[in-house]
């Protein structure tokens, strides 16, 4: 990596930073964490999915960074 920080990929660090933010957003009172990602980001979906969040639908959406593109809804009910 030319910044000169090892790669975390394979380590679980994305897991683990996705259940504590989960967890985070428990304790504030959220009820649902809603998440959009990029229809063809699957490494996104697959971490996403392994830890409990789920697909709900998918939905062309208009952000500023990306323009019109197709979007995965996923949902994570606490």
């Amino acid at each position: 990596c030319p910044c000169g920080v090892a790669p975390l990929s394979g380590q679980g660090t994305g897991k683990a930073f996705v259940k504590k933010l989960l967890v985070l957003a428990g304790q504030e009172g959220k009820k649902t964490v809603r998440l959009d990602i990029l229809g063809t980001n699957t490494a996104a979906e697959r971490l996403y999915t392994g830890c409990g969040v789920r697909f709900v639908a998918e939905k062309d959406m208009f952000y500023e960074d990306t323009g019109l593109a197709e979007y995965k809804i996923l949902e994570y009910q606490i």
